[in-house]
Formats: structure tokens, C-alpha cells, sequence
């Protein structure tokens, strides 16, 4: 699917942390946080490089993109997420990319999964995370009427864990995955559901 066509482009300021999820839907988001001003736009296949960067290390793809293989190519993320997916949007920091998330598995008005979900490590501790996640559930919400959210984080990512908690997401479900290096990793499954 291509944002581009679909939405209206423009920018609008939004509060730190906040969205409106029934104000219309403008993209790109922005956010100014003190020095930093986020911003999130429809990504292309112009950010891919940007986007494999996001993973320097086989445990850190792992987590961003279980099914890759270390290094992270440009080819690899068109037959992924490039292919099979929808929404695909690019977080910035004062114009840089930063972070990367995406939707799976949609069923517009039903359900969806958001995926994909990586900040930049330089990054990360800032507000990043959470405005990328929050821009995923108001465009889940506002572009695909969805009540129903869900998403996936391997168990040792506490950060992560620790803001989906914070947005109201509870976990549903476990699978075992198997990472890079051979170890048993625990996959939590979360939902949050909104009222209709």
C-alpha cells in the first residue's frame, strides 16, 4: 500500500507522547522533544540501506527481523517486509532516520499486527521508541479502524516490554524461538484492544 496516496502529506505538531487518535490523520507525524524533533513518513525503497543499518549485530536483527540473516541486505528487507507488508514508515530524528515499524497480518477493521518495530541504538532512551509506536497504533486506528492490536517482543528486550506495558498492551501468548547463536529465546505475544 502506498501512503502517499492515501493520506494527506503535511506536518502537524503534536503534543510529546500524545496522540489524538480521533483528530484526522496527517503525515508525517511530528513530535519536538526538547533538542529533538521526530517525525514519521511513509518509507520507501530509498530507505533500505537506512534501514539495515538499524541492525549492526546477528542479535539485534534478530529481534528486529527473526527470519533475516546477518548482514541485513536491501534484498532481503524488499522480499521481506517490502513485499509482504503494509504501512511501512520510517521514524526521523531532525530529519535523520532513526527507527522503522511496519503492519502485518491486517484485516481492516478487525485486527492487525504491528511490526518490525527497531530504533536506531544512538537513539534509543529519547522518546524514539514510544513515538514510533504511538504513530503505528493512530495510523492502525485512524487508517484501518482496527480495535484490535497486537505485537511480538522476545522476552530479554525489557525496554521494549516495559513501554508496551505503558501503552497498554498485556501479553496473550508465548512461543520459543530459536537465536542466532543457538540459545532458546521466549517470543511474547501482546494485544491491546480499543473500544470501537
Amino acid at each position: 500500500m502506498d501512503l502517499a496516496k492515501d493520506l494527506t502529506w503535511g506536518k502537524k505538531a503534536l503534543r510529546p507522547g500524545k496522540f489524538e487518535l480521533s483528530s484526522p490523520l496527517v503525515f508525517p507525524f511530528t513530535q519536538q522533544d526538547h533538542a529533538a524533533v521526530f517525525t514519521l513518513r511513509h518509507a520507501t525503497r530509498d530507505d533500505i540501506p537506512a534501514i539495515c543499518d538499524f541492525s549492526p549485530d546477528p542479535m539485534e536483527l534478530f529481534r528486529f527481523f527473526p527470519q533475516a540473516h546477518h548482514p541485513l541486505t536491501p534484498e532481503q528487507m524488499v522480499e521481506g517486509p517490502f513485499r509482504h507488508r503494509s504501512d511501512q514508515t520510517l521514524l526521523l530524528w531532525d530529519d535523520q532516520p532513526t527507527g522503522y515499524a511496519d503492519i502485518y497480518d491486517l484485516q481492516p477493521g478487525k485486527e492487525c499486527f504491528i511490526g518490525h518495530v527497531i530504533v536506531d541504538r544512538t537513539c534509543r532512551g529519547r522518546g524514539a521508541g514510544r513515538f514510533l509506536v504511538e504513530g503505528m497504533i493512530r495510523i492502525a486506528r485512524e487508517r484501518h479502524q482496527v480495535p484490535l492490536i497486537r505485537l511480538s517482543c522476545f522476552s530479554d528486550n525489557t525496554p521494549a516490554l516495559l513501554l508496551y506495558h505503558e501503552l497498554g498492551f498485556r501479553p496473550q501468548g508465548m512461543e520459543v524461538r530459536l537465536a542466532p547463536q543457538g540459545s532458546r529465546l521466549v517470543m511474547l505475544h501482546l494485544e491491546r484492544q480499543f473500544s470501537v
